[in-house]
């Protein structure tokens, strides 16, 4: 059984307390079950299991004041884990525990990382979490533009941007994936007793999406209409007729809609 050190003033720490108890409970867990540089192989349906609650994942390492960093190979690593177990690590030490760390941190390639930190420099720190950083940023402006998309087909005001739409762009799905799925489920249920389950919460559900988009791709390939001031494919069918929402093309029905 392993024994770890804990620290006890991490609770009086201000980004600490103002965690969700599942994500506080989500720190510990990876603090439990990392390996002994603190390098945590992500297993957050295990976590969740344990925990007994959805943790928020998706924003959690921007949300811990750096203690915890994303390495190139998804793995995530706790850069406070080792000097606060072990304190400072040498190449020269004759204790084979102590061995067996700094073997294990040039396994992850993190030693020039921990040398550095020390010194009080960072390189893998600054330049991972600044491209987590961005791609966050950017994530979020797309989440963003498709939740105003939303709004705009169904004349509601969805404002917060649903997790599921963070989740699904993490996947790799795009806006376009996104948007074909508005089109083809409006063009579905516009109208009728569906109609309310077009929204974030129903579309980009991961037990939905993946079925919603073949769909769509299939249903985009035999129906899709052309904006023909722009040629652009956000010409959806709305109520009152056609809309483009690249260009704002209009065309009033001349039946009921389908």
């Amino acid at each position: 059984m392993k024994k770890r050190l804990t620290d006890t003033e991490i609770w009086d720490k201000p980004w600490f307390r103002q965690l969700s108890p599942t994500d506080k409970c989500a720190i510990m867990f990876i603090k439990d079950k990392c390996d002994n540089v603190g390098v945590w192989i992500p297993d957050k349906e295990l976590a969740e299991i344990y925990i007994g609650g959805k943790v928020g994942w998706e924003d959690l390492p921007d949300r811990v004041n750096g203690n915890i960093v994303i390495l190139d190979n998804g793995k995530w690593w706790l850069p406070d884990f080792v000097e606060f177990q072990w304190g400072e690590l040498s190449e020269e030490t004759e204790n084979n525990a102590r061995l067996s760390y700094v073997r294990l941190l040039k396994k992850h390639g993190l030693w020039t990382e921990y040398l550095n930190r020390l010194r009080g420099l960072s390189v893998v720190s600054k330049t991972t979490n600044n491209k987590s950083n961005n791609k966050s940023k950017i994530i979020k402006e797309d989440a963003q533009i498709i939740v105003e998309y939303l709004n705009k087909v169904t004349g509601r005001q969805f404002r917060k941007i649903d997790k599921n739409i963070l989740a699904r762009f993490k996947e790799g799905f795009t806006k376009e994936d996104m948007i074909i799925v508005i089109n083809d489920r409006w063009r579905r249920w516009c109208g009728g007793d569906m109609e309310e389950y077009v929204r974030p919460s129903t579309l980009f559900r991961p037990s939905h999406f993946t079925e919603y988009l073949a769909e769509a791709r299939k249903n985009t390939k035999q129906k899709e209409r052309k904006c023909p001031e722009c040629g652009s494919a956000q010409y959806v069918q709305l109520t009152e007729g056609m809309v483009c929402y690249s260009c704002g093309h209009t065309e009033k029905n001349k039946s009921p809609p389908q």
